[in-house]
């Protein structure tokens, strides 16, 4: 976690937000943000699963799911919907 700088918002989320900003449009700014995170599974002092939605001003949503928690050790989600470009989905 030390190597990481924080939890798995932090690890992995960071990634996620820039994959969903391209699919969004950069100039497309968030307007509300909300997170639910929780240490589940490592003994960890941060959270190893958090998930993430993020309204845009376009009216655009994207949904980030992050995990240490999940079997095989990781996990990075992510949805958007929106205005600007067709609806896509990664999961890695």
């Amino acid at each position: 976690m030390e190597r990481a700088g924080g939890g798995a918002m932090i690890n992995m989320g960071c990634h996620c937000v820039e994959i969903i900003r391209n699919f969004v449009g950069k100039q497309n700014r968030p307007v509300e943000v909300m997170c639910w995170s929780d240490t589940l599974v490592h003994p960890v002092t941060a959270e190893d699963h958090a998930i993430a939605l993020i309204r845009f001003e376009s009216g655009a949503i994207g949904q980030i799911e992050v995990s240490w928690a999940f079997r095989g050790g990781w996990i990075c989600a992510m949805r958007s919907r929106g205005q600007r470009e067709p609806s896509g989905s990664i999961t890695g």
